[in-house]
């Protein structure tokens, strides 16, 4: 039944998809003048993102969200396992956890968009960091539903903080010209962290089983959460 849903919902949208490309007036011959200025286009897009690879800060912003995205890439591959495995919760419970955190973590990113923009992006990107971290270690000691419930809610408040956070630094740190080259650069660098994440903490899990998982993640974002709050500290000296 789950992927019948999903599977309906991805035709649902292949279909209003079509119907919108139709109504728009479909495929529009180039002519010689728009290629031109679509090849101008793409040179001016390269040149934006050899200068984002050149500034450094939007280079390390985009790695820390990279790092939450691994995480989270992982965490939610590997926790159904070991609230499976070792909690042996029940499915629907398991459902809630899982479930909880999918459905808080777009209920937060307006509001925690709006805190970085009170407070400055720092303070929620380093938060966030740090309790994600706390949480992941806490993990191999919670085997009850509650704990693990209030262990899922958190991580996804405070991945909110980081993902609502990097792309606004992100975005300060842009100049106009190459605003649109950062935030390409900050989707790619994410997605392969998000991508990379269930692939390397598989092989620690093969070695460490659930206990090293989960530490390897924890880890990960408080070494980042120190790393990016020192650079960003000297930054700020200078």
């Amino acid at each position: 039944m789950v992927y019948l849903a999903v599977g309906s919902a991805g035709i649902a949208t292949l279909i209003i998809g079509l119907i919108l490309f139709k109504q728009i007036g479909g495929y529009q011959p180039v002519n010689s003048h728009q290629r031109q200025q679509r090849e101008k286009l793409k040179i001016k897009r390269l040149d934006g993102f050899i200068t984002v690879l050149r500034n450094f800060s939007i280079l390390i912003t985009s790695v820390t969200e990279a790092a939450a995205r691994y995480v989270y890439g992982a965490l939610e591959f590997f926790f159904v396992g070991y609230l499976k495995d070792i909690a042996q919760l029940d499915p629907s419970l398991i459902g809630i956890i899982m479930g909880m955190q999918l459905v808080l973590i777009p209920i937060f990113n307006p509001f925690m968009g709006r805190l970085s923009d009170k407070i400055g992006r720092n303070i929620p990107l380093l938060g966030g960091l740090a309790l994600g971290g706390a949480v992941l270690l806490a993990i191999p000691y919670n085997t009850q539903f509650f704990p693990l419930l209030i262990i899922s809610i958190v991580f996804g408040l405070g991945f909110s903080m980081v993902i609502s956070s990097a792309p606004a630094l992100v975005g300060d740190l842009a100049d106009k010209e190459s605003y649109g080259a950062a935030m390409g650069f900050l989707a790619t660098i994410m997605d392969i962290g998000q991508m990379a994440g269930p692939i390397f903490t598989g092989f620690i899990m093969v070695s460490f089983g659930y206990k090293g998982s989960f530490f390897s993640l924890g880890t990960v974002l408080i070494a980042v959460c120190i790393l990016f709050g020192i650079y960003r500290l000297k930054m700020r000296e200078r």
